[in-house]
Formats: structure tokens, sequence, C-alpha cells
């Protein structure tokens, strides 16, 4: 996974949203979310918003491995909540992962960088 954002000019400002990016290999011979590719935010094991990630870079490898790189964007207010939740989970597809406290607090850097 990985957050970053993108504002105009060379001050860094607070910007409109945080864009994700999950990455997933798996072994196979076919896509594992071109099909499933919601993603949904759980704060304190809650659901919090929701939304389609859009596939970024999709490569099936001949010998046996698949590739697939997914963006969505959330409000920088969530991002500010998010740093806030005791637990955080992502989901994407049939795929739900804790986030552990080290993505929290690279989340708190990124939001202490921005304010």
């Amino acid at each position: 996974m990985r957050a970053d954002f993108v504002v105009s000019g060379s001050k860094v400002t607070r910007p409109e949203s945080i864009n994700f990016t999950l990455y997933s290999y798996t072994h196979g011979t076919d896509y594992r979310y071109r099909n499933e590719n919601q993603v949904t935010i759980f704060l304190n094991d809650k659901a919090r918003m929701s939304g389609t990630a859009r596939p970024w870079f999709m490569n099936i490898d001949p010998r046996g491995g698949v590739t697939e790189y997914y963006v969505f964007s959330i409000p920088y207010d969530e991002l500010l909540e998010m740093t806030k939740g005791n637990k955080v989970g992502l989901r994407l597809g049939n795929t739900k992962f804790d986030l552990t406290g080290d993505h929290i607090e690279a989340l708190r850097d990124l939001s202490r960088a921005i304010e």
C-alpha cells in the first residue's frame, strides 16, 4: 500500500484528497481483483467509507505470476479520521487486512507534513 497526494505549486498545502495504491501479486494465470475491486475502509471495526478502486497496472507473467495495482482516493479529512482510529482496516474485494501501528504512524507522518 502507498499513500500520496498532489498539490499545485512548490509549497505543500492541504490537498483535497489522498491517493492510495494497493499492490497485489499472486501466483496463477488470472486477475484476482479485476471484477472485485470494491474498497472499504473500516475504523474501529465499522465501515467508514467505500468505493471502487481503479486499475492502474495489470500484468500476467506467462511464467505464472499476476501483478495488479489499484488506486483509490479519499478526502483529506478522512485521512485525518483514519489517523485517530484505534483500529483501521481495508478491504479490497474479499481480502481484508488491518493496518499495523507502523502503517498508522506513517499516515500520521503524512498528515503532519501537510498541516
